[in-house]
């Protein structure tokens, strides 16, 4: 049987980057760039926790916690560079 924790946490990392590629890549509001992270620290909570699951009673779906452990690493870094380009264009006056 598969952790369903392992599979959600995946699933959060992988629709964080499709907001925050909606954010980034068209003229979506500011505000889904700010779920993004969110989703991104949701998976990667989860994802830890299917991690620790599967270990304490044997299930399958590894692959799956880890899957989401790097999407939701690889997110927010994407989201820091991503905040640290808009402070840089932004003007301060």
């Amino acid at each position: 049987m598969k952790s369903k924790l392992a599979i959600n946490g995946f699933i959060f990392g992988i629709l964080g980057i499709l907001l925050i590629g909606s954010v980034y890549f068209t003229s979506a509001d500011d505000i889904v760039g700010d779920a993004s992270i969110i989703l991104f620290l949701i998976s990667l909570i989860i994802s830890k926790m299917g991690m620790k699951r599967i270990k304490e009673n044997n299930l399958e779906g590894k692959g799956f916690a880890k899957s989401g452990l790097i999407v939701s690493i690889i997110g927010i870094i994407i989201w820091i560079i991503f905040q640290i380009q808009t402070i840089s264009i932004t003007p301060l006056f």
